[in-house]
C-alpha cells in the first residue's frame, strides 16, 4: 500500500528560502536502543530453521546487538532470511536525530512564513501523523544541518493565551522505505531498502 500525502512533507526551521514552522524547542538524541548487527529469525512452519543476518561494521563500531525472533509467519526460510536482513540493514547506523520539535501558536504568528496549510495539518489527525518532515537547524560550529524525518506523535496544549504543539520524530531513513521517484524517499544511499 502507498501512502499518499496531502502537504508536502512538513518543514521544521528554515528551508532555502527562509521559510519553515519555527521552532521553539528541539530535542536531539541518538536513537541507540533499536542498533542491530545481528538477527535471527525462524518460521513458525515445522522443519524450519534459525536464519541469521550479520553486519559486522555494526558490530565492529557499536558492540555486537542481537534480535532473535522464533514463531514468525514467514511462509520459507528464505522469507525468514529476509527478515533478519531487513531488522540487521535498517538499524545499522546511529545518528544524531531531532526526536522532537515544538512550536507555538505565538512563535509562528511573530515568524510570518510558515505555509498555512502545513500549520493545518499540524492539527488534523490524518494530516499529521507519520508524514514526513524536515527539520533545518544550524548545529555547534555554524554547520547548518536538515534531517530527513517521520512524525509519530503529536501533543496539542492550548491554553487562552498560546498554543504548543509538540512532534515526535523518528528518522526516515531507518522507518520508512524507498520509494521510486520520490524526491524525499526515492534516493539511493539514504533511504533503506527493505
Amino acid at each position: 500500500m502507498t501512502r499518499t500525502y496531502d502537504v508536502q512533507p512538513f518543514q521544521f526551521g528554515p528551508d532555502g528560502s527562509g521559510n519553515g514552522i519555527p521552532i521553539v524547542t528541539m530535542t536531539i538524541g541518538y536513537n541507540t536502543e533499536f542498533i542491530t548487527s545481528t538477527t535471527t529469525t525462524t518460521s513458525g512452519l515445522a522443519g524450519s530453521t534459525p536464519q541469521t543476518a550479520s553486519n559486522s561494521v555494526t558490530a565492529t563500531t557499536y558492540g555486537g546487538r542481537s534480535r532473535t525472533y522464533a514463531g514468525t509467519a514467514n511462509t520459507s526460510d528464505a522469507e525468514a532470511l529476509q527478515v533478519s536482513g531487513f531488522w540487521t540493514n535498517r538499524q545499522a547506523t546511529i545518528r544524531a536525530t531531532p526526536l522532537e520539535v515544538t512550536t507555538t501558536i505565538a512563535a509562528i504568528e511573530a515568524d510570518g512564513t510558515a505555509d498555512p496549510d502545513q500549520i493545518a495539518a499540524l492539527f488534523d489527525f490524518g494530516g499529521s501523523l507519520y508524514q514526513l518532515a524536515l527539520a533545518s537547524f544550524t548545529a555547534t560550529g555554524g554547520v547548518p544541518y536538515t534531517s530527513e524525518l517521520v512524525t509519530t506523535r503529536r501533543t496539542i496544549s492550548a491554553t487562552p493565551s498560546n498554543t504548543t504543539i509538540s512532534v515526535e520524530l523518528l528518522p526516515a531513513a531507518d522507518y520508512t522505505s524507498f520509494v521510486l521517484d520520490s524526491n524525499d524517499l526515492g534516493r539511493l544511499g539514504q533511504n533503506r531498502l527493505g
